[in-house]
């Protein structure tokens, strides 16, 4: 049984505004105390213009469980190299792993990264569907297409004098660009499934794509055709590269096959296979036509372009380590190889053994899940990636060591250091923060706990998983006082009445259930309408609903009518509370606006900028003078924010 002590009500508990003030002043200033201040290339858009009011950020947090994307490129000069992070950012750094420059852009991860031959420019795609073309020297932005495809970018390539860059991505095509304007010159259709690689012909006539539908294909780009049928393999085609002599085409392919082609006559010549121990995850071809190849199960090998050489030069194997990309180090005889943790491995290609140990890059950013703050203590809990953190204003974020299963919800208990942990098995478990010592563990879910809530009204813990339950915790007794099985698909919010008379929760099938708490009967049922967040205002009386992911919609509970609809953002809203004034409702949407409504006529108070890592987080102060978003961002995951009104007309 979890027992709770008696104190403020779950729903977003933080500092009181002076504290902020007190603790946090110059706070944004050391959040890379150990690292270069990173480049911002792209200045954050000043929030809309309020009616009164402001949002102020006074921290930003940065949650260090993000991984590495597969955006990788070594500099023509063979000294430094650029990684793309899951988190959007992208980390320029010496081939000892320390940290030149960060590269702040993306919304979302970067997949492709390519330097031109000059070595001045970089040019990125992401997730986000941006073409992005980066000044190497100042880290700015030079240029930007915002959707320069209709899906994630997958593939990137120069053209040999540096003036094109041609991209491929999940929407099957292929779309060449002008990189001084990004301008569009050609799309080429033709492929029925994502493009994952590209490379330009080194007389700049052609470009060559291979894609998921296990095909390379061969476009002109004086006719804006392609040429030829195209050639067909067992699976997808995942890298392509030229060979030293201008002539042969190198790809490989998830067949854990390496094929050489003749791209003049665009015919296959042979193939080298390498041991079927993991899947082949990237190849690169040297100037003296030696081929690395890495395999997610961390092994290095290298083989001669030469078809009369039929066995591989050598092989090696970095343990416990899965690779993802590889790249030949310029003017010297190395290669580097970046795996999914995020560190960089060098082997000698003479002899194909690894050099020393593998280079730690510097951490990214991972998404936030769940997060809490306890005014009383100045403390603050997050959950990500399915670890768990707990810090404070004055103090470093440390990480709670979990056992099994991850975390999937949290709040503290009130008034205490301790925190409530929900986890993808269903257990439930009472933790000190400070020691991370694990004071009570029970299992009342039978699958992931996604909701957690205190209710101060009766001072009990309510809880919702995947296994479709809402459970009611009292504080006497090891069993649930009061389990609600009426929904039939995931629950997606669960909202608790202030005044301790009702409770509401939604499902993924459009199903919203009103109920009373003392007899556990259901008030009314609303169907057939999408809603994603609920809140109850303070006084019980008025539920708020997220409809359609753009729309508030306010219902008086006891009449069983809607009363007030707002447009609560321009784009889809992911996370909704009452502001405690009950006059205020607060919203984050996924493009990070975060805004402060007036109930009464519908009017922006205040507005601030959660961070452009699809925030999902929202918390609110008791006194509502602080507000916490959490999400995935190169500028900060978690983010504390001081609400400050002023004179209302």
């Amino acid at each position: 049984m979890i027992r709770i002590a008696t104190g403020l009500r779950l729903v977003c508990v933080a500092f009181a505004l002076h504290q902020l003030i007190i603790v946090c002043s110059g706070c944004n200033s050391k959040k890379h105390p150990s690292n270069p201040v990173p480049v911002t290339s792209e200045p954050t858009s000043p929030p809309p213009k309020s009616n009164y009011g402001t949002l102020d950020l006074v921290k930003a947090i940065d949650v260090p469980t993000g991984s590495v994307a597969r955006g990788f490129a070594v500099a023509p000069d063979g000294k430094s190299a650029a990684i793309g992070g899951g988190d959007g950012s992208i980390v320029q750094v010496d081939l000892a792993g320390t940290s030149i420059k960060t590269f702040d852009g993306h919304r979302e991860a970067v997949l492709e990264l390519a330097f031109t031959p000059d070595g001045r420019r970089l040019i990125s795609g992401g997730a986000d569907n941006q073409l992005v073309v980066w000044d190497v020297k100042t880290g700015t932005v030079l240029n930007r297409k915002n959707k320069a495809h209709n899906g994630d970018i997958k593939a990137l390539a120069i053209s040999p004098d540096g003036a094109l860059v041609a991209s491929g991505s999940v929407d099957d095509t292929i779309r060449v660009w002008r990189i001084d304007t990004l301008e569009l010159l050609h799309q080429f259709e033709g492929h029925t499934m994502s493009v994952y690689a590209a490379v330009f012909a080194p007389n700049g006539r052609h470009v060559f794509s291979g894609a998921r539908d296990a095909e390379i294909r061969k476009w002109s780009l004086e006719t804006g055709r392609q040429v030829s049928e195209p050639l067909r393999f067992r699976n997808s085609i995942t890298s392509l590269h030229y060979g030293p002599d201008h002539r042969t085409l190198v790809a490989a392919s998830l067949s854990n096959e390496i094929f050489i082609i003749d791209a003049d006559e665009f015919r296959i010549l042979g193939k080298k296979r390498l041991s079927a121990s993991s899947r082949l995850a990237d190849i690169d071809v040297s100037s003296d036509g030696v081929i690395a190849a890495v395999q997610r199960g961390g092994d290095l090998t290298l083989w001669s372009s030469d078809l009369q050489v039929s066995e591989a030069i050598s092989e090696s194997r970095a343990s416990a380590l899965e690779f993802d990309m590889v790249s030949f180090i310029p003017r010297t005889e190395k290669v580097i190889a970046l795996a999914s943790n995020g560190t960089m491995s060098t082997a000698d290609t003479t002899t194909g053994e690894f050099i020393g140990k593998p280079i730690s890059l510097p951490p990214v950013n991972g998404s936030v899940r769940a997060a809490a703050l306890s005014e009383q203590t100045k403390s603050y809990a997050v959950a990500s990636e399915g670890r768990l953190f707990s810090g404070s204003f004055d103090k470093d974020l440390r990480e709670i060591p979990m056992e099994g299963s991850q975390v999937s919800a949290v709040t503290f208990v009130p008034k205490s250091t301790e925190l409530l942990v929900g986890h993808f098995d269903g257990r439930l478990q009472r933790i000190s923060s400070v020691s991370g010592d694990i004071l009570e563990d029970t299992k009342p879910h039978n699958g992931a706990i996604r909701h957690l809530q205190y209710s101060a009204y009766d001072e009990t813990l309510w809880s919702a998983g995947d296994d479709i339950t809402i459970l009611r915790h009292g504080l006497d007794s090891n069993s649930a006082t009061l389990q609600f099985t009426d929904h039939t698909s995931p629950i997606r919010a669960l909202a608790i009445d202030p005044t301790g008379q009702r409770f509401a929760s939604t499902e993924t099938n459009n199903i919203t259930i009103i109920r009373h708490i003392a007899d556990n009967e259901t008030q009314w049922t609303r169907r057939g309408h999408a809603i994603d967040f609920l809140s109850f205002s303070p006084d019980g009386k008025l539920l708020a609903m997220v409809e359609d992911r753009v729309f508030i919609v306010l219902y008086n509970v006891e009449e069983r009518e809607e009363k007030k609809r707002l447009k609560g953002s321009p784009t889809r809203i992911t996370g909704l509370a009452y502001h405690p004034s009950g006059e205020m409702l607060i919203t984050v949407d996924v493009l990070g606006g975060v805004r402060v409504w007036s109930i009464e006529n519908g009017s922006m108070v205040a507005a601030g900028d959660a961070g452009r890592g699809k925030p999902n987080t929202l918390n609110v102060s008791e006194s509502g003078n602080t507000i916490l978003t959490g999400g995935m961002d190169p500028r900060g995951s978690l983010r504390v924010f001081q609400l400050r009104l002023g004179n209302r007309k």
